[in-house]
């Protein structure tokens, strides 16, 4: 139907515009260097730290995604 098709292009055009965004500011590399900053900070905290600093990057990473995605944060 029609408007099945239609609703199929939108989001695969949306899907486009996302890989697109990733695509321009290197995402997978900032994830990697964000994902490398925790890294390091984790190695230094108590074990109790270490459980909230992994909460705070998984916050901050999702914060980048819905951000690539245009999604007001």
């Amino acid at each position: 139907d029609d408007k099945q098709k239609l609703e199929q292009d939108y989001l695969l055009d949306e899907i486009n515009d996302v890989n697109d965004v990733k695509k321009y500011i290197n995402y997978d590399q900032q994830v990697g260097k964000v994902k490398d900053i925790f890294a390091n900070i984790k190695e230094r905290l108590t074990e109790e730290e270490q459980g909230q600093a992994e909460l705070l990057e998984k916050n901050a990473l999702e914060i980048m995604e819905k951000l690539t995605q245009g999604i007001d944060y």
